[in-house]
């Protein structure tokens, strides 16, 4: 056996004192660090924002942080002078409420309030809208919904329920039936499904075309099914300030709506709006951030906000009558208590993030044509609009007209400030911020503290770090990761998180002459970093399941038990009401029963470095 074989094969965990010291760093639990860290952050800023920001996280309360305003770009001349405090101002803005101490039940009553209040908006609006629009005609005579709905109209085409159900398919996340520990295939293709009564017909179609699921029934009619209410309102955390609401639906409705969702996200592709891609959003508003002639729009509660009346004079009549036979017309609390909806879809419906994108794509359009702008770039993500300068006021109005609300604190038309996908950018530089969302705690969140503050310092200061920033972050980086041994797991940047990202020139490694599946061939570097491995699991007993049943459940614990060959990284979690969204500066929601690890790892480029010479 070669020597880089060797070395592929022996594990670093394999000694004694590396295991009693890797032991000891998976039951180490310390204080939250997070205030320290803004603190020593807040020495960068030489500003009246920061002097006050310093005062209010050394003596003040949380509420004293959390009611700092955001500074405003258009009083900065300098890109790094803002940057500092506007990393300031958003590092805790979404702190949970282990760190801030507020009461979890305080933040979801905050969350009902929007919602009710979101409601009773949808409800005017669906009431002007009828009355505005009641004349037989009407509607030719507003240019903008003409437009808009002519465009849609020719986006979408003839609705097909043999195109859609192409792309039925169930969520990762809970149900009405089911929690969201038993959210995998296994369990959503067993036991009796949930449906609406609208849905119930095209639930018990969509069961029959899957012969396993649909088992020993003659007809599909006779398929059971339990009928719901509707879905289930509950809250996830958003801000340090509030929760946000969310419905959980009946995992059929669920089923069907994916499908159309998948359609109406195929159909936007052909008209240039990729929701797979964020990165559109993000270089439009960049430009807009140099040269001021785009401008982002960003909505407030804009899913909660999409009347039923707008979807109906927006979408062609087919579209319209399929959606609102698979959306779920109520909402029930937890207490019992029933709501019928004003509004058309809920957060956690499978379709509500394209239709959103749908609608918002043509209203833009359909500006951009009634006022004859040259102009005519777009960008929808969601609620993250983007279109020209020029367009930015009628528009808003537009937006206004049918409902929405705008969010004035994230919408840019003038300055040198833009934001929309997770960037921000000032005149055409990157200003993003980072976000401590969880307590340091642990050896994963100081690692990820660490590596998010290099990044957005070589983000900002274009790799060359001034003298103080790196002594703040070499500071930060000893004080929070005191294990030496620790620091000294360097890895590149785009490995995760789970070592110190580091140059070539402070990591030199060694150079491997194997590629990443241990075969011949490219050479590349090698490098140590800690590890997620899962701890072996029971096999799957064939009396307990069996059949058709035996294959989801086995993919569905490979799944959660997944851990990437190349970089060991644990699966990302993304909730659905994010629309695929990943954040880059939260730590992965890694399964159950994992153990760290350190092992040698291979990369085929580093990234300031590039390949290794010949």
């Amino acid at each position: 056996m070669s020597k880089p074989d060797k070395q592929r094969k022996s594990s670093i965990s394999a000694t004694k004192g590396v295991r009693a010291r890797l032991y000891k760093l998976s039951g180490r639990k310390s204080a939250d660090r997070s205030r320290y860290v803004a603190e020593r952050l807040s020495s960068l800023s030489k500003t009246p924002f920061g002097l006050a920001y310093r005062d209010a996280v050394t003596s003040g309360t949380w509420q004293d942080i959390l009611s700092m305003k955001t500074p405003k770009a258009e009083e900065y001349n300098d890109a790094r002078t803002f940057a500092v405090d506007y990393l300031l101002s958003e590092i805790l803005s979404k702190a949970s409420p282990s760190m801030t101490g507020a009461q979890p039940e305080v933040l979801r009553e905050i969350a009902f309030t929007k919602l009710y209040d979101s409601e009773r908006q949808c409800q005017e609006t669906n009431t002007r809208l009828c009355i505005e629009y009641s004349r037989l005609g009407s509607a030719e005579f507003d240019p903008v919904l003409k437009l808009a709905r002519r465009k849609i109209e020719r986006c979408l085409g003839a609705f097909s329920w043999d195109e859609c159900s192409r792309y039925f398919q169930h969520g990762r996340h809970a149900s009405t039936r089911l929690s969201r520990r038993k959210g995998d295939l296994y369990y959503k293709f067993r036991g009796t499904p949930d449906t609406t009564a609208s849905c119930e017909t095209l639930s018990k179609i969509a069961i029959s075309l899957i012969k396993p699921w649909a088992g020993p029934v003659n007809h599909w009619s006779e398929i059971p099914v339990n009928r719901k209410i509707g879905n289930r309102i509950t809250t996830v955390p958003k801000t340090a300030k509030t929760d946000r609401t969310i419905a959980i639906e009946p995992c059929m409705n669920m089923y069907i709506q994916k499908g159309i969702g998948t359609v109406i996200r195929q159909r936007l592709r052909k008209v240039g709006v990729d929701l797979n891609n964020q990165g559109v959003n993000q270089v439009l508003s960049k430009l807009g951030s140099k040269d001021g002639s785009l401008a982002t729009i960003d909505l407030s509660s804009a899913s909660d906000t999409i009347a039923t009346k707008v979807v109906e004079l927006l979408l062609p009549p087919d579209w319209f009558e399929a959606m609102n036979m698979v959306r779920c017309h109520f909402g029930v609390f937890a207490d019992g208590t029933v709501i019928r909806y004003q509004k058309f879809s809920t957060m956690g419906n499978g379709f509500t993030f394209e239709l959103e994108s749908l609608i918002f794509w043509a209203l833009c359009s359909a500006v951009n044509a009634v006022l004859g702008s040259r102009d005519t770039r777009i960008g929808v993500y969601g609620d993250d609009l983007i279109v020209s300068s020029d367009s930015y006021e009628l528009l808003t109005y537009t937006l206004t007209r049918f409902g929405f609300t705008l969010n004035e604190k994230k919408s840019y038309a003038t300055g040198p400030f833009r934001e929309s996908c997770g960037k921000h950018w000032f005149e055409g530089r990157d200003v993003s911020p980072f976000y401590i969302r969880e307590g340091i705690e642990d050896v994963t969140r100081e690692l990820l503290v660490v590596n998010n503050l290099r990044r957005w310092a070589d983000r900002v200061y274009d790799g060359f770090i001034p003298p103080d920033v790196w002594a703040v972050y070499v500071e930060l980086r000893d004080s929070l990761i005191q294990d030496s041994w620790v620091r000294d797991l360097k890895i590149p940047d785009g490995q995760g998180d789970l070592g110190v990202v580091s140059s070539f020139i402070e990591a030199l490694p060694q150079r491997d002459f194997r590629d990443k599946h241990g075969k011949r061939g490219w050479e590349g570097w090698q490098f140590s970093s800690l590890s997620l491995k899962p701890t072996p699991r029971r096999l799957i007993h064939a009396s307990r399941v069996s059949g058709s049943s035996l294959m989801p459940k086995g993919l569905s614990i490979l799944e959660r038990s997944k851990i990437d060959v190349v970089s060991n990284e644990a699966i990302f979690s993304i909730p659905e009401e994010s629309g695929g969204e990943v954040y880059s500066d939260e730590i992965p929601i890694v399964p159950d029963r994992l153990r760290l690890a350190i092992s040698n790892r291979f990369v085929s480029m580093w990234e300031d470095v590039g390949y290794p010479l010949a």
